[in-house]
């Protein structure tokens, strides 16, 4: 799965966010777990802005169509530049496990 727009929160405060993402299925145990829940995933962005430096993140996958997007819970794994509320054009790489769910957007007026 691919997108253009992602986000990046601790809680529902968000403290960051990507682009040009890439979405990957890690290998699950068995079938069974494959249905239900993924066993690990990874997502690759080619760039990144953050308000904080963060440990442990909420990601959210925004689809290109639609009004859902996919919100998991991940650790970013790869070296951040020590630059803040900018676009840094850089890759950046988050590890997941567990499931990803499906949201609903809610548009505030």
């Amino acid at each position: 799965m691919e997108g253009i727009l992602g986000g990046l929160f601790k809680g529902e405060e968000q403290i960051g966010g990507f682009l040009k993402w890439k979405f990957e299925l890690l290998l699950a145990n068995n079938f069974d777990e494959l249905k239900y829940k993924f066993a690990k995933w990874k997502l690759d962005a080619s760039a990144y802005w953050l308000f904080v430096e963060p440990d442990i993140v909420i990601v959210r996958l925004y689809h290109n169509i639609g009004n859902t997007y996919w919100e998991g819970e991940g650790r970013i794994i790869s070296r951040l530049e020590n630059v803040f509320d900018t676009m840094i054009h850089s890759h950046i790489e988050i590890i997941g496990e567990g499931q990803l769910a499906e949201k609903k957007c809610i548009l505030k007026p």
